[in-house]
């Protein structure tokens, strides 16, 4: 943090000694949270897994010849069992070191039979339901000046809190005037409150074992410091709510700054930020804040332009927001906590295992019931979609022997109107055909018969010309005779 601060205020051009001397000095007064740590009572690593050997000789984490292995040997067969399960707790660290407080969870639980892939939270409370321990905390308090207050959820009553206080999902916390309280989650990030401040911690949940996290915390007034630890797996999500603002982190270092008025303030100590209004007023755009640089947000949501912070502005922020002066000395896992641990692990992975294979049993006779039940549903399924099928089958040659017929009727049919048509045709025909006939005979008749009435009547008229003709001629021959 110290050489983050010089090369910030040498990118800023304005690295003054006399500033830079003062944050250091306010960084040096922090001093360190673990300082000293002691030892007496304390167990390793090392010796916490060769606790659990001795107890539950049986375990799947252990290797089969593990009583004939050396703590160090031992110690890194059980590490080399954990990480194959996906638990990566005891990777690269050395056997001979304090058992911390958060590997005594995990590794407690894995021994204990516990299901992976389960948040931190999860696995205090299947240790805290077996008796091991007695908070599901999400954190501790490990810094405390002044009077610190926290309200849990759905209470109204409010309790001054001391080191090493657990802290919870939906605390909220108030410090007083002149008061400071540091806060270290599950994840190891951190929260450092100034005086007159006043927040929410509405969620935080971290799966070691997955690195994944999802923390939300509401500002309500006051300042705030977030150290938040880097590296996560893609999908964790570190955001700070104010009235007005919100601000998405990866893995930086940041304060946040609400006055009584509304206002909303982010500088950036370290890393980058990304901040957007909570308002309609802010048009939902997204800034991105870096190491040096602060931003507003007005009372309404408007956001400020990000600018380059002043050397006066920050000195104020890191010194408003230094870890309180009581900080909580490191502690390893009590030796008496351990054995304890390591006994009731046995025992609870023992029922585990038991549950589990009472679970299998149960599970076979449910899945043959089920296997049963299906292979009758299956059968009456396809005596049913058999008896659709025919009844299908039925309607579908219905219909196309209704079809066919309905063609073969049509086309008999046309055949019927064509031959009757044909027959009323022919008939027609003929009688049109009978009538012109009569008629053309009527006609040749009428012209025969007047050609032979003509041949007729001249016969005759010649015939009674003649005659005629004749008998005038007789009467002349009389006349000459006589005279």
């Amino acid at each position: 943090m110290r050489t983050h601060i010089k090369s910030l205020f040498k990118n800023m051009r304005f690295a003054k000694l006399p500033i830079l001397a003062i944050l250091i000095s306010v960084l040096l007064v922090q001093g360190s949270a673990f300082a000293s740590i002691q030892k007496n009572d304390e167990i390793t690593r090392g010796e916490f897994i060769k606790m659990l050997a001795q107890n539950h000789a049986d375990n799947p984490l252990l290797p089969s010849n593990h009583s004939q292995l050396s703590p160090k040997p031992l110690y890194a067969q059980v590490a080399k069992a954990l990480k194959a399960r996906g638990i990566n707790v005891l990777e690269n660290k050395s056997s001979d070191k304090p058992l911390s407080q958060q590997e005594f969870v995990r590794i407690t639980y894995a021994f204990s039979g516990g299901q992976p892939n389960k948040s931190l939270f999860e696995q205090k409370s299947f240790l805290k339901n077996a008796g091991i321990i007695s908070s599901t905390d999400i954190g501790i308090t490990t810094g405390v000046d002044g009077k610190v207050y926290q309200t849990h959820k759905g209470q109204t009553a409010k309790k001054q809190i001391e080191l090493a206080a657990p802290i919870f999902m939906d605390d909220k916390f108030e410090t007083d005037f002149s008061s400071k309280a540091l806060f270290t989650f599950d994840d190891e990030s951190t929260l450092t409150m100034s005086e007159d401040t006043v927040i929410n911690i509405n969620t935080h949940v971290y799966n070691p074992d997955k690195n994944l996290r999802e923390t939300l915390i509401k500002a309500s007034i006051g300042w705030i410091r977030f150290k938040v630890t880097k590296d996560m797996t893609n999908g964790s999500s570190f955001k700070v709510v104010t009235p007005t603002a919100t601000a998405g982190v990866r893995g930086t270092e940041f304060a946040v700054i609400v006055n009584p008025q509304g206002k909303t303030t982010f500088v950036v100590l370290e890393g980058k930020i990304e901040t957007f209004s909570n308002l309609t007023n802010g048009k939902g755009k997204t800034f991105f804040i870096s190491a040096g640089e602060v931003q507003d947000f007005s009372p309404d949501g408007f956001p400020s332009p990000v600018r380059v912070a002043s050397a006066d502005f920050l000195a104020k922020v890191v010194s408003k927001t230094t870890k309180p002066k009581a900080l909580l000395v490191a502690k390893g896992i009590g030796k008496g906590l351990a054995k304890l641990a390591a006994k009731n692990a046995a025992k609870i992975a023992k029922k585990a295992a038991k549950a589990e294979e009472k679970l299998a049993k149960a599970e076979a006779r449910a899945e043959n019931k089920l296997a049963r039940e299906e292979a009758r549903a299956e059968k009456k399924l396809v005596r049913e979609s058999a008896k659709g099928s025919a009844k299908g089958a039925a309607k579908d040659s219905a219909k196309v022997a209704a079809k066919g017929s309905a063609k073969a009727a049509a086309k008999d049919s046309a055949k019927l109107a064509a031959k009757d048509s044909a027959k009323a045709a022919a008939k027609d025909s003929a009688k049109v055909a009978a009538k012109d006939s009569a008629k053309a005979a009527s006609k040749d008749s009428a012209k025969v018969a007047a050609k032979d009435s003509a041949k007729s009547a001249a016969k005759d008229s010649a015939k009674e010309t003649a005659k005629q003709a004749a008998k005038e001629n007789g009467n002349n021959g009389k006349g000459k005779g006589n005279g």
